[in-house]
């Protein structure tokens, strides 16, 4: 009897992540066209539709012809490996490109402002590993890390009512404490003019 042939089994190195879909009525991925339309975050339905945007917003959803990867040689340990193969990844996300493309314009602006902002693009390399896809793949985690990360810091969060009453009730304070500071120095200056 003849036994039938083994077929290879691939196996993934890294499997992709699962991705929370949310009740709202934004779909994780690209930012929605309204998004890509803004120069500013201004009312409060914009900054909702940002969170929702970025919260669903994954590695995966970073579009191939977003940014370019160019491999150099590495420096630092590891030997000859090292000297001799290009296994440090250099990426590079043209901002001005993106903006208003994949990545909505105030995102952009606000890229503009960190670290990695070589102009026009977004500089990130990584040589950790002695492998350049493994370099490559942490170079794009912190592209992403990046762009969530400078997103999450312009959203401004909705107020609950609790902090409202709270916020009420400290200028109600405020304002007693001014208007007695008032009456005491108004008595104050009576209290002067009297003497005289």
């Amino acid at each position: 009897m003849k036994r039938p042939a083994l077929q290879p089994v691939l196996r993934l190195r890294h499997a992709p992540s699962a991705r929370l879909f949310s009740a709202s009525a934004v779909t994780p991925g690209p930012a929605p066209s309204r998004l890509l339309a803004l120069s500013q975050l201004a009312q409060q339905a914009d900054h909702n539709l940002t969170r929702d945007w970025i919260d669903g917003f994954a590695l995966q959803d970073l579009p191939k012809d977003g940014y370019a990867v160019t491999y150099a040689r590495s420096s630092g340990p590891g030997g000859q490996h090292v000297n001799k193969t290009n296994s440090k990844a250099v990426v590079r996300c043209d901002v001005n490109a993106a903006s208003g493309v994949w990545l909505p314009p105030f995102v952009a602006a606000a890229l503009r402002k960190t670290p990695h902002y070589r102009a026009p693009s977004l500089l990130i390399s990584s040589q950790n590993s002695r492998k350049a896809p493994d370099n490559l793949a942490k170079a794009l985690e912190i592209l992403h890390a990046s762009i969530v990360e400078t997103t999450r810091g312009m959203i401004v969060g909705e107020t609950s009512e609790g902090q409202k009453e709270r916020v009420k009730e400290l200028v109600e304070v405020d304002q007693r404490r001014r208007r007695m500071a008032k009456e005491k120095m108004k008595s104050k200056k009576a209290n002067r003019k009297a003497d005289w």
